[in-house]
């Protein structure tokens, strides 16, 4: 016989909204503006106003008191990470699909956040837990010559014994320090 389920999908989704709640909070978007007056020694007196968004609307955002991880959600619904990656499972649990998948896209934005606005090159860690654990990849590319370049695209119809030949003499041609330029 199965355990129960320690959460319902309603439960889960509550639960998961209260982690996310907890760590963070919702601020005003201000700006300072010269407020057309000056102290007594001629400086200029700030006043801080509410940002309107394109709408009309005063912006907010969501500011994280604590980065969202997967462990602090696991933790925070006393639960073991290994247990969140089954319910992550859309074949094994369809019902809880909705619920992890906002829960995964919240983080990855907020990692996408931090890329783009952090001052620096204090991204390694971001940028890792990006490349492991939402699928990103950091694009290179390989400039092999015309010669090379030929061979590679040749190799693809050729049998297997010339495609070694091919490659023995390209390792050759490499290891003397580069193309011949012999055609």
């Amino acid at each position: 016989m199965a355990r129960p389920k320690k959460f319902s999908q309603k439960a889960l989704r509550e639960a998961v909204g209260r982690y996310f709640d907890s760590i963070s909070r919702t601020v005003p978007v201000t700006e300072k503006i010269d407020s057309g007056s000056r102290d007594d020694k001629g400086h200029v007196i700030w006043k801080t106003v509410p940002v309107e968004n394109a709408l009309g609307e005063e912006a907010q955002r969501v500011e994280f008191l604590i980065p969202p991880s997967v462990g602090g959600l696991c933790a925070y619904l006393g639960i073991h990470r290994s247990t969140w990656a089954v319910w992550c499972d859309q074949e094994m649990h369809p019902e809880y699909k909705d619920i992890t998948t906002a829960a995964s896209e919240r983080m990855q934005l907020w990692l996408e956040e931090q890329l783009l606005t952090r001052s620096g090159k204090d991204v390694k860690g971001i940028v890792f837990n990006l490349q492991n654990n939402y699928g990103y990849a950091e694009k290179k590319q390989l400039e092999l010559g015309e010669r090379a370049g030929r061979a590679v695209a040749a190799a693809a119809v050729m049998p297997m014994e010339e495609r070694e030949r091919l490659l023995a003499e390209i390792a050759r041609e490499f290891g003397d320090g580069g193309e011949s330029g012999e055609e």
